[in-house]
């Protein structure tokens, strides 16, 4: 009776150990599909501009943050709710790629737009009739505001390129 109460004890130990550990796992597998839900919600928001693309990155990133350390769940289930939220950042950050290649290919354009108008300006460099290189000058000028930025990479030396044959 003694040796059998005491593997009793011993086994329901076990038993105690491993129902606590299920219970965790199956906390951390809730946790984790809350994460992914907050995932999802971030990947719904339209963003238009480079302030509110950084500011939804910190936010997902911060999420892959959370989800490290949170703690494993069940290895059937862990699985399958990493590959979802997996899934979920990488959609995330292949609408972040496009949004920044499309915005890259507009600076490109923009900056070849200008510095047709700084040869331009360049040639104008040579007039000697004030009131018609004037015009020319102003009429330039407005171009240039009308295109756009470049870009914060080309913009500020593009915009050195012009100045000094409007200077001149």
């Amino acid at each position: 009776d003694e040796y059998w109460s005491t593997v009793n004890s011993v086994y329901e130990k076990i038993r105690k150990f491993y129902e606590e550990r299920r219970e965790e796992q199956a906390a951390n597998i809730e946790k984790k599909k809350q994460l992914i839900e907050k995932a999802k919600e971030l990947n719904e928001v339209e963003l238009t501009d480079h302030k509110a693309w950084q500011k939804m990155s910190e936010q997902v990133l911060q999420l892959q943050e959370d989800w490290k350390k949170i703690g494993f769940g069940s290895r059937d289930e862990n699985e399958a709710i990493w590959q979802e939220f997996r899934t979920v950042c990488n959609e995330f950050f292949g609408k972040k790629k496009a949004f920044y290649g499309e915005r890259n290919e507009q600076f490109t354009e923009t900056k070849s737009k200008k510095e047709a108008l700084i040869k331009e300006a360049q040639a104008l460099k040579e007039i000697t009739d004030w009131k018609d290189g004037t015009t020319k000058v102003l009429n330039l000028q407005k171009r240039w505001k009308e295109i756009g930025s470049a870009g914060p990479k080309f913009e500020n030396q593009l915009w050195k390129k012009f100045r000094d044959p409007i200077d001149a």
